[in-house]
């Protein structure tokens, strides 16, 4: 079995951990593959004994599973990675929130083994394909998003137009700050702040969640994974609007071009204890349906 870790070597809490890690994982005869820069974290026998590559893309290279040590954002870079070559994710939790690594450092090992074993849930999360178009129609860039992809006025003093269809059907333009436009492993995250609805990871939507709407009546819209969503500056808009793939800078819209989004044509693997269920880690992570007015006084200190 070929396992090769992803993390920033700046969280000084995975040098605690990795080596003793690489070490274990190597007496059970297993293959490791890191880059070079957290390899720096282990004894010199140890980096004998490993594949240390420099490209983040060499990880994914007849790989069995990739390990991420961070927090959701490094699973977001992760997927990107492993791109289309349908490498399983575990996820150790090394940062903060924490939605979709929920492995402890201290749990990892029995994690292992429960992936070695076949016993964590795999989960297929559906990724989102953002297509820059241009005036003549001719397709340029293209992006896949785990979370989300975010049309936003590069200028936040004022706001931006942006209209939308979803097929052929003419939803709406909208004014404001910008538009996320999720799959259901993001509607935890941007989306959820603005106001989006929690949609389950293994629905198969999108959802369309306008950011600061200088509108009463503006909603999040839920629609089908089959649905083509294009998105173009809306009549009169004068802003530069910028388009974001998971955080990422992508591309600018310009006038008279369109941002297609669609369902990729590939899913991400996500490995995940059967410990937790979705609605667990809502309650754990966000305090979701808590209910002060059952709160003794003395839990409130």
């Amino acid at each position: 079995m070929n396992i090769s870790f992803l993390g920033n070597p700046a969280k000084k809490e995975i040098s605690q951990y990795l080596p003793g890690w690489v070490d274990w994982l190597l007496s059970q005869g297993k293959s490791v593959r890191l880059r070079s820069d957290l390899a720096g974290m282990l004894s010199s026998n140890a980096r004998s004994a490993i594949d240390i590559v420099d490209e983040f893309s060499e990880l994914a290279d007849q790989c069995d599973l990739l390990v991420s040590l961070g927090g959701d954002g490094t699973i977001l870079f992760a997927a990107r990675v492993v791109g289309r070559a349908n490498v399983p994710i575990l996820g150790v939790k090394f940062g903060g929130l924490g939605f979709l690594a929920d492995v402890t450092p201290e749990d990892f090992q029995q994690a292992f083994r429960e992936v070695s074993q076949g016993h964590c849930e795999r989960q297929n999360r559906m990724l989102l394909r953002a297509t820059m178009v241009d005036s003549a129609g001719r397709m340029g860039a293209s992006v896949d998003a785990l979370n989300d992809v975010v049309v936003i006025s590069r200028n936040r003093n004022q706001v931006a137009g942006i209209s939308i269809w979803v097929d052929d059907d003419f939803v709406a333009t909208y004014f404001g700050d910008g538009l996320i436009v999720a799959t259901p492993t993001g509607s935890t995250a941007y989306s959820l702040a603005v106001g989006g609805p929690f949609v389950v990871p293994g629905l198969n939507t999108i959802l369309l969640s306008p950011i600061c709407p200088h509108s009463l009546s503006a909603r999040p819209i839920v629609v089908s994974c089959s649905s083509r969503i294009t998105i173009r500056p809306g009549r009169g808009n004068t802003q530069e609007l910028g388009v974001n793939a998971d955080g990422q800078d992508f591309s600018t819209l310009e006038p008279q071009h369109k941002l297609v989004i669609e369902k990729a044509p590939h899913t991400i693997t996500l490995l995940q204890r059967k410990q937790h269920t979705f609605f667990d880690v809502l309650r754990a992570k966000l305090n979701w349906s808590d209910d002060i007015r059952h709160i003794k006084d003395d839990e409130r200190k």
